[in-house]
């Protein structure tokens, strides 16, 4: 009955001969379908807030819905009392499966697609040395608060990827930039992603839909990344590229340490040098996520290691986690996630890495 019921509504607008804009037929047929003023209110605040617009009436009235949708499982989550608060934002009128075609990673990774190759053949000592730095460990030191470990202040700001899953560019130079600048190489700044995208190619390295964040370190250690205004403005599309050669990083990594399927001892390590890339599981918890620990026990949809992040620390209960998606989004673009309890109710955190800066 109720697909009769839009179906009629969707001809009736259809047939309209009014000049409303689209917008204003939205709002009354929202009267129509019995959405309350006050939802009326909240999705149109939602729509100024976001700079929203639809194409016709049709597309208007599904992300409505939708939207009510998200809004109603939003307002339950938090009815509940879990560790993380669900709130609206620019993803609101989507769903799961289209967010994660357009913004997640859909390659099926192999060890190989891991391996760095050190071109320079640095022993185990050369390389403890080199995590020994006299600058690094006094960074580290302003890093550490008791048992947490914190480089917020020592990454750059979230900028969000768009509808591209170019996630592993973002992760990549960003950890890329941070650990350069904690041994005093580079300033800390924004490197271009567009850059990565454009020219770091390969087998396992496909611009928008996917990419290798080893395969972006090789990159920058053999052909150097390019600062963010040194290169086309990020408009989440894969172009030809311009300009393969850059100077940042380049013969500065001596090699890239990996961990697959890290515990938390592990990471802890790892952490000590500064922030790591990590491929995780992505469920839709983290597309209404609005602060507090993730402590998803169910990860519908998410069969893939479909997203690539920077973890920047961790507490007594969580990492903390730097995400690409903009600094609107959840704690000024950055998610804590669970790291004890439950095994099954851990966030699914993979495949860590990291360059070693000489």
């Amino acid at each position: 009955m109720k697909r009769i019921v839009l179906s009629l509504l969707c001809i009736g607008i259809c047939l309209s001969i009014s000049n409303r804009s689209v917008q204003e037929t939205l709002i009354a047929e929202m009267d129509n379908e019995h959405v309350n003023e006050h939802d009326q209110l909240i999705f149109r605040n939602w729509m100024l807030e976001y700079g929203k617009s639809y194409d016709n009436d049709f597309t208007a009235i599904h992300r409505m819905q939708i939207f009510m949708r998200n809004k109603k499982n939003i307002e339950k989550h938090n009815h509940v009392g879990a560790k993380y608060k669900a709130k609206l934002n620019e993803f609101s009128d989507q769903d799961y499966d289209e967010l994660s075609l357009k913004m997640f990673m859909h390659l099926d990774f192999s060890d190989d697609d891991f391996k760095f190759g050190n071109p320079h053949f640095f022993s185990k000592e050369d390389i403890k040395e080199l995590r020994n730095h006299p600058i690094l460990t006094q960074m580290r030191e302003q890093a550490r608060k008791g048992d947490s470990l914190d480089w917020t202040k020592q990454v750059t700001p979230s900028r969000p990827q768009g509808t591209c899953g170019s996630c592993w560019a973002f992760s990549s130079s960003d950890v890329a930039i941070s650990r350069l600048a904690l041994k005093g190489k580079e300033d800390l700044t924004q490197l271009s992603k567009t850059h990565l995208i454009d020219c770091c190619v390969g087998d396992k390295n496909k611009g928008c839909n996917g990419g290798s964040p080893i395969g972006a370190y090789k990159f920058i250690n053999e052909n150097g990344a390019l600062k963010e205004n040194e290169y086309r403005e990020y408009d989440a599309t894969q172009q030809e590229c311009k300009k393969p050669v850059g100077t940042i990083g380049k013969g500065q990594i001596a090699d890239v340490e990996k961990v697959d399927d890290p515990n938390f001892e592990q990471i802890k390590e790892a952490l000590q040098d500064g922030p790591v890339t990590a491929l995780m599981y992505a469920d839709k918890s983290w597309f209404e996520y609005g602060g507090g620990i993730i402590d998803t026990c169910s990860y519908v949809g998410a069969k893939e290691l479909s997203h690539a992040v920077v973890i920047v620390g961790y507490g007594k209960d969580h990492y903390k986690v730097k995400n690409s998606w903009g600094p609107g989004w959840g704690e000024n673009g950055f998610f804590q996630v669970q790291r004890t309890g439950a095994p099954e109710c851990l966030d699914k955190i993979k495949k860590i890495s990291y360059p070693i800066i000489q």
